[in-house]
């Protein structure tokens, strides 16, 4: 047995009331796969929410911008590292065959048991996330700059920046509200993107105050009624993967991150969020990354699903099943159709808090 193996089953060996000898040499299959199961099913009642921590889609986008991009402490990282991410469709004889999957299914009695979201009537839900934005550009105004004082003097060039904007949303029953976003100093993924925006000029990358305020009519600030949507997985699976509800190209990549999205949906009712879990745990080709940090210092699990050279990730509170954050990473450039580094993030949504609020002047407070 290699190193990790070793230390993937002493730490099983800690969190369950099973011996090292029972398990040897068998981390990575079927039998490790069970004793996660085994070890989830042991944890004790769920935990019932009394409060909210992930907002609600704002219906907002940005054409220059990539769409943006969610513990079992300790058990899922150990595990993680060594079990292969093959699932099969919830609801089969054998379950879910991959950590991923069993991670996915427990998450779903999770939100199962969770309290139902409530707005009075005539009041707002409030709800924060901070957005990293990847945009590309192209200045095709050779001699001109959106800054006083600065002169283009060579071919416009094209490049790419990251902007962090934190989004606040007041929204009302029919979708109408107030909508803030504050710009955060961009970056640039490479030099040489830095070097292209200096030779167009160095123009302005965020609106000149910094902050967009505005309000919002009818519908703006919502997508279509959630009640609309299946709570029996295997019917929601079909719903989503028509396309119909959320628009989108085919294939599961594409499920997943809708997934992701309907999961941050605050009004989405326990048996959906319940049902979207389980949808999720049935797609092939997932994995598990374990127990991460995500950029508010909250512990998650995450699981993710790689294509054409990107993978996309949720950060889910397996407490709660509320997603702490989504976060798009470049890993292979060339497939990605991208000039940045492996590794790159080029897209995340961190959500930071929701909950209902009186007007569209007041917040939710932390804590």
């Amino acid at each position: 047995m290699n190193v990790s193996g070793q230390t993937v089953m002493r730490e099983l060996s800690y969190r369950n009331p099973v011996t090292l000898d029972e398990l040897a040499d068998s981390c990575d299959s079927a039998e490790g796969i069970d004793l996660l199961r085994s070890i989830l099913a042991t944890e004790g009642p769920y935990e019932q929410r009394t409060s909210v921590r992930h907002p609600v889609s704002t219906g907002w986008s940005a054409l220059a911008t990539r769409r943006p991009a969610f513990a079992i402490v300790g058990i899922f990282v150990v595990v993680s590292a060594v079990i292969a991410a093959s699932v099969v469709v919830p609801g089969s004889p054998v379950g879910p065959t991959s950590a991923a999957a069993v991670a996915l299914d427990h998450e779903a009695g999770v939100a199962a048991h969770a309290d139902s979201v409530e707005v009075p009537v005539g009041d707002y839900l409030y709800t924060e996330s901070i957005v990293l934005q990847f945009a590309t550009y192209g200045y095709g105004n050779p001699g001109h700059s959106e800054l006083p004082g600065t002169v283009v003097t060579g071919p416009s060039q094209s490049f790419s920046v990251l902007r962090p904007v934190t989004r606040q949303v007041w929204s009302a029953a029919n979708g109408s509200g107030r909508l803030r976003e504050v710009f955060g100093a961009p970056t640039f993924p490479t030099n040489t993107d830095r070097a292209a925006w200096i030779a167009d000029g160095s123009p302005s990358l965020v609106p000149s105050s910094g902050t967009l305020d505005q309000a919002e009519g009818p519908g703006a600030l919502g997508i279509a009624d959630l009640s609309e949507l299946s709570t029996d997985p295997a019917s929601l699976a079909s719903e989503i993967a028509s396309r119909n509800f959320v628009d989108g190209p085919p294939g599961d990549a594409e499920t997943f991150k809708i997934i992701g999205e309907l999961l941050s949906e605050t009004d989405a009712s326990p048996a959906l969020r319940s049902a979207l879990y389980q949808v999720a745990s049935g797609l092939q080709g997932m994995s598990l990354i374990g127990s991460v940090v995500d950029p508010l210092g909250r512990t998650g699990t995450a699981v993710a699903y790689a294509s054409a050279g990107e993978t996309h990730e949720l950060i889910f509170d397996p407490r709660t099943s509320s997603l702490l954050a989504t976060k798009d990473v470049v890993t292979n450039p060339s497939q990605a159709s991208l000039d940045v580094p492996s590794d790159t993030v080029v897209g995340s949504t961190t959500y930071v808090i929701s909950g209902p609020v009186a007007s569209t002047n007041s917040v939710v407070s932390y804590g």
